[in-house]
């Protein structure tokens, strides 16, 4: 099921293994991650609020459960913050335009 999907010859998943998870991120694609995390993202371990981080290498849908999670309380609060913000600007400018 995971054989259609390599860039470059490195396969995504372990699926090769017997004892690998359906799910498990091959050593060598891990590593492009890592590297590609740390060279043009310039992202860090530190860059997450969930602590610990969920295990993506090992099961690969659990972690991005987890990742989404993450997403969406971040999306929350910029909606949040910005019908916040909208609601008092508006509540600043209207009474004006009233007088």
């Amino acid at each position: 099921m995971h054989d259609g999907y390599s860039q470059e010859g490195v396969g995504l998943f372990r699926s090769e293994s017997a004892t690998s998870a359906p799910f498990e991120i091959s050593e060598a694609a891990w590593n492009r991650i890592l590297e590609k995390c740390k060279t043009e993202y310039k992202a860090d371990d530190a860059q997450t609020r969930l602590r610990p981080f969920p295990e993506v290498r090992a099961d690969l849908l659990s972690g991005l459960v987890g990742c989404h999670q993450e997403i969406d309380e971040a999306i929350g609060f910029l909606l949040g913050w910005s019908a916040g913000a909208a609601r008092i600007q508006a509540s600043i400018l209207l009474p004006r335009d009233k007088t």
